[in-house]
C-alpha cells in the first residue's frame, strides 16, 4: 500500500506518519494530510492542520497584529504583509475562503452599481493582476484584506 499523500503539494512530498488518515476512526474533517515542508509553511501562514480559521476575518486577526491591520488600510494589502506577499500564499487563501471572497465581491459591486463582479474588479488599482488567473487570486485576497480590515476599523 502506498503512502498517503500530501494535499498541499499534491503527492510530491511523503505525509508525516502522525497525520491523521481519513480511514481513522479519529479522523476529523479539519485536518487535513499534510507533508513535513507543507505542515511547515502552513504552520507560518497560521494555518495549521488542528486548528485552521474557519473565515477570512479570523485567518487575517491571526495573522496580523491590530497595527498591522490599521497599517494595512492605510497603506493597501500590497505594502506587503504576512500571508500576503507571495502569490502562492494568497492562491492558498484564496482557495480556502474562495466562496467568502466571491460572495463579499458579489456585494460591494452590485453595492456600487457594477453589472459583473469582473466590471468591479476592473476598478481596482491593481485591475493590471487579471490577465492570470493565480495573480487575479493574489488580487482578490487583497482586496478581501483590505476589505476585512477596513470593516475590522470601522467596527472599533
Amino acid at each position: 500500500m502506498s503512502d498517503p499523500q500530501c494535499e498541499r503539494c499534491n503527492g510530491r512530498g511523503v505525509v508525516d506518519e502522525t497525520v491523521p488518515n481519513r480511514f481513522d476512526p479519529d479522523y476529523r474533517d479539519d485536518v487535513e494530510l499534510v507533508c513535513p515542508e507543507c505542515e511547515e509553511s502552513a504552520a507560518i501562514m497560521n494555518m495549521n492542520t488542528t486548528t485552521q480559521p474557519q473565515t477570512f476575518k479570523d485567518w487575517l486577526t491571526k495573522t496580523l497584529e491590530p497595527d498591522q491591520l490599521s497599517e494595512l488600510v492605510e497603506h493597501g494589502a500590497d505594502a506587503g504583509w504576512p500571508g500576503l506577499t507571495y502569490t502562492s500564499d494568497c492562491v492558498e487563501l484564496h482557495d480556502r475562503f474562495e466562496r467568502e471572497i466571491w460572495d463579499a465581491l458579489y456585494e460591494d459591486a452590485q453595492d456600487f452599481g457594477y453589472d459583473s463582479s469582473m466590471a468591479f474588479v476592473a476598478t481596482f488599482g491593481r485591475s493590471d493582476m487579471t490577465n492570470d488567473p493565480d495573480q487575479l487570486k493574489n488580487l482578490l485576497v487583497w482586496y478581501m484584506a483590505e476589505r476585512v480590515a477596513r470593516e475590522m476599523e470601522e467596527n472599533e
